[in-house]
């Protein structure tokens, strides 16, 4: 026997599909990210702000990574983890570091 969706239950099924989807690309990304960082030799510096990594912000549903250079803010990009923002925070660190 045969079951047939409503529009309503085929697109919700579609929705949640693509929730779950997203989900789990996201958390690959978060791995990959921290993964990479232990390959770099960084530290991913842990906040307790909303995103949990220092520098890093959540702005509009992406996570904002911005660093103090120069005494100026500098902006490093959005990214769709904070796994990610956090390792181009690390990044630009080590860097000043490395300069100074």
């Amino acid at each position: 026997e045969r079951t047939y969706l409503t529009a309503e239950q085929a697109v919700a099924q579609a929705e949640a599909a693509a929730r779950a989807k997203a989900e789990a690309e996201a958390k690959a990304k978060a791995k990959a990210a921290v993964a990479q960082a232990v390959a770099e030799g960084l530290a991913l510096v842990r906040s307790d702000n909303q995103s949990g990594y220092q520098s890093v912000s959540l702005n509009y549903g992406r996570f904002q990574a911005r660093v103090w250079h120069g005494g100026k803010r500098l902006n490093l990009g959005t990214f769709a983890t904070a796994e990610e923002a956090a390792l181009h925070v690390a990044r630009a660190l080590e860097a000043q570091a490395r300069a100074a």
